[in-house]
């Protein structure tokens, strides 16, 4: 059987995110988390349709006169009714592969990263999605793996980007070894070759440092990546250990990767002052654009500005993140792509 993971620069047919809702950490905001969502649904419906998963019809009626008053077209936008825990869809929406050119939802086990948080509706979300309307078409297999969406980048040559803490972790996959793990990314995901990173997560992230927190392919040769914001950045140390290890990998035909340092923003706290993982490595590719998580730093403008020259045929947009990243995540963590063809059979949903 042919497998494989498409990079995220192949053609797609739609992003999905999962809405707010009173039953999530964004309870206490809710007004101010629809707006930011609203505002990142729009950004991306400009390019392509967009997927919004809802716990239930009220939420889903509430979600379609948010995003409508934003200015999304509603011939772009379709909706499932699921229920989760939390809105990091990235992490708990099933991955999309090539099985013989045929789309195919690869369910991994979800445990709340390690064990932190409850997730019992979260681990439940692959299986209910691929029931909902629209999806129940597509192919569809249970990895025997813990493993969440961001932890894993791919150059759509064969080689997979992973950062060992988080997924050879003993709170998620425990006993499970190097090679095992290597043996199941090339059953489930056809990759050839394991790029193995160990890297610290960055200061306030709950993944263990998930890869697209810190690097990410933005094409076969090429690897943007978080840098320091300045020698006092609390994640100088790490982040000079991740490009250390970036200058070591090759590529399939034994080339160093041309890596492209991205600017680290300054400290973004959180309610209670603690440093949230603000990183621009946490970019969104959509067809025609790259969507740039925007924190109102003034490295904003240089991390567009080398993003727009690494994807010299997309546009290099900034979409508002500081409300994303107080809860932990990003433009990347927040959404899921879904192979081109897929929006026709959801768009009456």
């Amino acid at each position: 059987m042919a497998r494989q993971l498409p990079p995220e620069w192949a053609p797609q047919g739609a992003i999905l995110l999962i809405w707010p809702h009173d039953g999530t950490d964004w309870a206490s905001r809710l007004g101010d988390a629809e707006q930011a969502f609203s505002a990142f649904a729009l950004a991306i419906g400009r390019y392509e349709p967009v997927v919004v998963v809802c716990r239930d019809p009220e939420v889903r009626e509430r979600a379609l006169e948010r995003l409508q008053a934003a200015g999304c077209s509603r011939a772009a936008i379709a909706t499932a009714i699921v229920d989760s825990d939390d809105t990091w869809a990235r992490d708990i929406a099933p991955i999309f592969v090539s099985s013989d050119g045929l789309p195919t939802l690869v369910h991994c086990r979800f445990n709340g990263w390690g064990g932190k948080f409850e997730h019992d509706r979260d681990a439940r979300f692959g299986d209910e999605l691929i029931d909902s309307a629209g999806f129940a078409t597509l192919g569809y297999e249970r990895a025997d793996l813990v493993l969440e969406g961001g932890a894993i980048d791919t150059d759509g040559a064969g080689g997979l980007l992973v950062n060992r803490p988080s997924v050879l972790d003993p709170r998620r996959n425990p006993g499970l070894d190097q090679a095992t793990c290597e043996q199941r990314f090339t059953r489930h995901f056809g990759i050839e070759r394991t790029l193995w990173l160990d890297v610290p997560p960055l200061a306030g992230d709950d993944t263990d440092g998930h890869v697209d927190t810190l690097a990410r392919f933005c094409d076969e040769g090429t690897i943007a990546h978080a840098a320091p914001s300045g020698p006092d950045d609390p994640n100088a140390d790490a982040l000079a250990r991740l490009a250390d290890q970036l200058a070591a990998l090759r590529t399939a035909d034994g080339q160093p990767y041309r890596l492209v340092p991205l600017p680290g923003p300054g400290t973004v706290p959180d309610a209670s002052g603690k440093a949230c993982p603000a990183t621009y490595a946490n970019f969104l590719i959509v067809n025609d654009a790259v969507l740039v998580p925007s924190y109102a730093d003034a490295a904003d403008g240089p991390a567009v500005e080398r993003l727009q020259a690494a994807f010299p045929g997309r546009a290099a947009v900034p979409v508002p993140a500081r409300t994303f990243v107080t809860e932990g995540g990003s433009l990347h963590c927040l959404s899921m792509q879904l192979p081109e063809g897929t929006f026709e059979d959801l768009a009456l949903t």
